[in-house]
C-alpha cells in the first residue's frame, strides 16, 4: 500500500520549528499536512498561529528542527542548498503579499526574468510570459512598469510570474491582504483557476475569508499545529 504522504505532491509530517532568537515556544509544534496535485488548500489562522512559518518550511525557505517535508517523494532535508534553490526555480511558484516586482523592469520583464533563471530560452520565456499575461487580462500592459499599474494589476503580474513556468506547487503568502475587495477577489479567482488548469498544488496562507470560495480545503492553523 502506498503511503498517502508519498502520493501527495507536497507532504509534511510532525514539523517543529523555533526561530533562532525566539524565547517563546515553537512557531510550529507537530504540524502535518499533505496536498495533492490540483488541490488548493487554504492555511487559515490568526497572526502568530504559525501559518506563514509552515508555508516557508514547506517551500524549503526555512528548515524545521524536527519532522520532514517531501516534494514528489523527495525529502527536502536530503538536498543541499544549491539543489533546493534549483528545485524552487524549476517546480515552485511564489506569490507574495507585497508583490515583489522589480521597479526597473516592465511587467513582461518581471515574468521573463524568472523563466530565464529557470533555464528557458529567450523566445520560450517571451512566448510563455505573453500567454500568461493575456490569460490574466494584462495583454495590453506587458510593457508597463510596476509604477504604471494599479495594485490589482501588479498582483496579477506577480501571479503571472508564479504561474508562467507551470510549477508543480504554488505557495502564496497573504496574496490578497493589500488589495481592495474587488481586486482581491479577482486575484484569488485567477490564481486558483489557472493553477487548477495546470494541476498545480496550491498552498495559500491567509486570514482573508474572501479566498474561501475558491479553495478545496481549509486547514486551521493554531499554536503551530494543523487542525
Amino acid at each position: 500500500m502506498v503511503d498517502a504522504r508519498d502520493a501527495a505532491v507536497v507532504a509534511a509530517h510532525d514539523l517543529y520549528y523555533r526561530y533562532p532568537r525566539a524565547a517563546s515556544e515553537e512557531a510550529l509544534h507537530g504540524a502535518s499536512l499533505a496536498v495533492d496535485a490540483g488541490e488548493i488548500v487554504l492555511l487559515r489562522g490568526h497572526s502568530g498561529s504559525g501559518k506563514t512559518t509552515l508555508l516557508c518550511v514547506l517551500a524549503g525557505l526555512l528548515t524545521a528542527q524536527r519532522g520532514s517535508v517531501r516534494v514528489s517523494g523527495v525529502d527536502l532535508a536530503s538536498l543541499d542548498a544549491g539543489a533546493r534553490t534549483r528545485l524552487r526555480l524549476d517546480r515552485f511558484g511564489f506569490v507574495f503579499q507585497r508583490f515583489g516586482l522589480i521597479a526597473a523592469l516592465q511587467a513582461r520583464e518581471n515574468v521573463e526574468l524568472v523563466l530565464r533563471a529557470g533555464g528557458a530560452s529567450a523566445r520560450e520565456a517571451r512566448t510563455r510570459t505573453l500567454a500568461t499575461l493575456e490569460a490574466l487580462g494584462l495583454a495590453g500592459k506587458a510593457e508597463r512598469f510596476p509604477r504604471e499599474l494599479s495594485g490589482g494589476e501588479q498582483q496579477r503580474v506577480a501571479i503571472a510570474r508564479a504561474l508562467a513556468k507551470r510549477p508543480s506547487i504554488v505557495f502564496a503568502d497573504e496574496p490578497t491582504s493589500s488589495l481592495d475587495s474587488t481586486s482581491g477577489m479577482e486575484a484569488a479567482r485567477l490564481l486558483c483557476r489557472l493553477a487548477r488548469e495546470d494541476r498545480a498544488a496550491v498552498v495559500i496562507a491567509s486570514h482573508d475569508d474572501r479566498i474561501v470560495p475558491f479553495v478545496d480545503r481549509i486547514v486551521e492553523v493554531a499554536d503551530g499545529r494543523c487542525g
